[in-house]
């Protein structure tokens, strides 16, 4: 069983793929902390080699990750390039979009350090804008979707271990 997770930062991915792995008794997987693992701190990676390295070392190290079983939190940028797009929905794994309202967005990341993306800017305008410019690439790899801000991380875990065991009701 296999359970992917993406949606834009602070959405809730790290905090539910470690719940589900919990409850679901499978091993998790955090991409960001793969990378970090393989290449160092994701900030310097940015500002040392840019944003195409950085989602280079991502498109690789995903493909390794894809091809584990358990429960896998992307990075929130994993879904904006075209060959991990087809890496996400060539696999037989359950991708799952968690959103979250750009207020929250800001709330839950709170100017960290490690969000190299929002370094010059963590207004909500800005984070809308670029929610708004990956919403598509989102829509295009998800099996599923959820609005993080109306539920608890249980609820959201839940709600998708009971989409798991209604696919493999559907299966076999």
């Amino acid at each position: 069983m296999k359970v992917v997770l993406v949606g834009f930062m602070g959405s809730g991915k790290t905090t539910v793929s470690r719940l589900l792995g919990q409850k679901m008794n499978l091993p998790v997987t955090d991409l960001d902390d793969v990378i970090v693992e393989q290449a160092g701190p994701i900030p310097v990676i940015f500002e040392t080699n840019g944003e195409t390295f950085f989602r280079q070392i991502e498109h690789d190290l995903l493909l390794e990750c894809l091809d584990q079983e358990g429960i896998l939190a992307t990075g929130g940028g994993t879904p904006i390039r075209e060959d991990n797009v087809a890496a996400l929905t060539d696999d037989d794994a359950l991708v799952v979009l968690l959103k979250a309202n750009p207020e929250t967005t800001v709330a839950r990341v709170d100017n960290d350090p490690n969000r190299p993306l929002l370094k010059e800017d963590f207004s909500t305008k800005h984070v809308q804008e670029m929610i708004d410019a990956r919403a598509e690439h989102y829509q295009n790899v998800c099996d599923m979707q959820i609005q993080t801000d109306a539920y608890t991380p249980d609820e959201i875990a839940e709600m998708i271990i009971r989409e798991v065991v209604d696919r493999e009701r559907e299966v076999g």
